[in-house]
């Protein structure tokens, strides 16, 4: 077991580390709030910013707000950023509730959700036997398993990987049970 002194020592080195990364990303403390919402001011995701910075460029700083809506929808074209805008903000939210401060304006306002869940991106796994649309549905079950009144959940082109007249009905009937 670690010495008093030890643990004592690690707690200080979070808190140096978490002071660093805050004061190198510019990030910035939200305001709290006892409900679960996510009012995000001028965000940027965090990986995102660094690596446009290391090209002499800047990310496109993006507001929205989730209070009263249960359910966001966000589209627009190909490549047009809204992965982007579901990774920040589950991101930006994870952050919060591990006691980081977020590449966000200070008025940005985040609560505190019970469960946080994402599918986003391909999961396709060739040690699982899993093909892309497989991997999807294997992600769905797991956040409706577990989602409920205070989660915040971000899905990434529900359905995709199959015929649309089977995934608009699969992305209906999702967002029907999460909601």
């Amino acid at each position: 077991f670690p010495s008093h002194d030890m643990v004592s020592l690690s707690v200080v080195d979070f808190w140096i580390a978490k002071c660093d990364w805050c004061a190198a990303n510019a990030a910035e403390r939200p305001k709290l709030s006892s409900e679960p919402t996510v009012h995000l001011v001028k965000a940027v995701h965090p990986v995102l910013k660094q690596e446009l910075q290391q090209q002499k460029l800047s990310p496109v700083p993006l507001s929205l707000s989730l209070t009263d809506q249960r359910i966001m929808v966000v589209s627009g074209p190909n490549a047009g950023g809204k992965s982007v805008v579901l990774k920040t903000t589950l991101l930006l939210q994870y952050m919060v509730q591990c006691g980081l401060f977020i590449t966000a304006l200070p008025e940005s306002k985040l609560g505190v959700f019970e469960f946080l869940g994402i599918d986003c991106g391909d999961g396709q796994s060739i040690e699982q036997g899993l093909s892309t649309f497989s991997a999807h549905l294997k992600g769905l079950k797991l956040i409706l398993d577990h989602a409920g009144d205070r989660s915040l959940v971000g899905l990434d082109e529900i359905g995709a990987g199959t015929d649309p007249r089977f995934g608009a009905p699969i992305a209906q009937a999702v967002l029907e049970q999460l909601l």
